[in-house]
């Protein structure tokens, strides 16, 4: 998950390079030198758009892993239910939370590659207030958990892509 202060080194990064450049362009005459700030633009443009690129393929990755994991440990639960049934439910709300997640993840993928990372965080947060206002009240107490569970998912991932 990225950081503040990712983004405060980037950009402390830049105003070095800027510095360093605006020395060497010191010693040119009058007439060839471009300004400071042209140069911390450019520069600051280049590093947005690596900064956006990196970002938005390490969110793929994310997505892309945390769907591998949620697989394989509902697929270790799915052994444990065939060989032990009971056992298995009585201690399955894990895979509530893993099935739920797996979902979101899987979704989130989706809309990620389809339509790029814009608007994605705010899908999210919007999905998990919409599931908090509106509780799922259903008389069977499996749809009424595996909904909190997707509600929770949505907040998760509100919060762990929000950089």
């Amino acid at each position: 998950m990225l950081k503040k202060q990712d983004v405060i080194s980037a950009q402390k990064a830049i105003l070095v390079m800027a510095r360093k450049e605006q020395q060497y362009f010191d010693q040119l005459p009058v007439n060839a030198k471009p300004s400071f700030v042209d140069i911390a633009h450019d520069q600051a443009i280049e590093m947005d758009v690596e900064y956006c690129h990196g970002k938005y393929l390490r969110a793929v990755q994310n997505l892309e892993e945390r769907i591998v994991l949620r697989q394989r440990q509902i697929a270790a639960w799915t052994e444990t239910f065939v060989a032990q049934p009971a056992y298995a439910l009585k201690w399955s709300s894990d895979v509530f939370d893993q099935a739920a997640d797996l979902d979101v993840c899987q979704l989130m993928l989706v809309q990620l590659v389809s339509s790029g990372p814009e608007g994605l965080v705010e899908e999210a947060q919007k999905r998990a207030l919409q599931g908090a206002r509106y509780p799922s009240r259903s008389t069977s107490v499996t749809a009424n958990l595996i909904e909190t569970e997707v509600v929770s998912a949505f907040a998760k991932f509100a919060e762990d892509f929000r950089y």
